[in-house]
């Protein structure tokens, strides 16, 4: 992480970059999503996964994640060729704000959201931290 100091606004862009960079199309983009946030951030984050058939063991691939940080909940759908975005507000379950965002705009405040938990909590820092080093 830069400058030793974990959550700085460079290191949430360089996370931001980095997952722009793992993929250029819907599907790409939602394995590597899906396999960096489950792994870094656990129960933070629910997938949704389409229907791999009856016959196949193996889980089907991603069409959703969730992530919900503090009273932020962010959403991404695969929709035909391109992402569907979301960002909403939650207190105590209850949605008061939801608002839609391109897609390099919701990995640049799931980053940022990202930071600024593991400002507060140790096990979030070492998330960003697994993250980053990826």
């Amino acid at each position: 992480m830069s400058s030793g100091q974990s959550g700085s606004s460079e290191d949430w862009e360089v996370l931001a970059s980095a997952l722009r960079a793992d993929a250029t199309d819907a599907r790409s983009l939602f394995a590597v999503l899906a396999t960096k946030l489950e792994a870094a951030l656990g129960a933070h984050v629910r997938l949704r996964r389409k229907a791999a058939g009856l016959l196949k063991r193996a889980a089907g691939e991603v069409v959703a994640i969730e992530v919900e940080l503090g009273e932020q909940l962010f959403e991404a759908e695969r929709q035909g060729g391109g992402v569907a975005c979301r960002i909403k507000r939650r207190v105590r379950g209850i949605v008061l704000g939801s608002e839609e965002t391109n897609v390099d705009e919701w990995l640049g405040r799931l980053a940022q959201a990202i930071a600024e938990e593991a400002r507060r909590s140790a096990a979030a820092r070492s998330a960003l931290e697994e993250l980053l080093l990826r």
